[in-house]
């Protein structure tokens, strides 16, 4: 077995690149990016787990405009895993799968994990899941 990080600065950069290319983000996800892949992203697990203030005051924002960030990145590039007690951790799409496979790995992997609620607003589903910022199903 290598010594070699899974998760070394090079694939990081990598993968923001991708992120950067993306003409649907703004430069809020962009700069969101830079923040946890260059400056908290653990090279041997891949785990970000900084919360929230700690992101808007490396950003020089607010925790609203991190939230918005955060919002912008998880229709195709990163998720929120909460856990009970513990820092929320951002999970990558370190396989720059398309957004529709992104959406359905989260889809799968919330179906099985307790606390989502889905309530019905204006004709459109909406879902929570612990506090997250709603997202609209289509």
């Amino acid at each position: 077995m290598s010594n070699k990080a899974q998760f070394d600065i090079g694939r990081r950069h990598g993968l923001l690149l991708d992120i950067c290319a993306d003409r649907d983000l703004d430069r809020t996800g962009i700069h969101l990016a830079a923040v946890l892949l260059l400056l908290y992203c653990n090279s041997k697990t891949g785990q970000c787990n900084p919360n929230q203030e700690l992101i808007a005051q490396e950003m020089g924002r607010t925790e609203r405009t991190v939230r918005y960030g955060i919002a912008s990145l998880e229709a195709r590039w990163m998720r929120q895993v909460r856990h009970p007690r513990r820092n929320t951790c951002y999970e990558w799409n370190w396989d720059r799968v398309s957004a529709e496979e992104w959406q359905s790995r989260a889809g799968s992997r919330t179906s099985t994990q307790g606390g989502s609620r889905t309530s019905t607003q204006g004709g459109s589903r909406t879902s929570t899941q612990g506090g997250r910022l709603p997202f609209r199903s289509i």
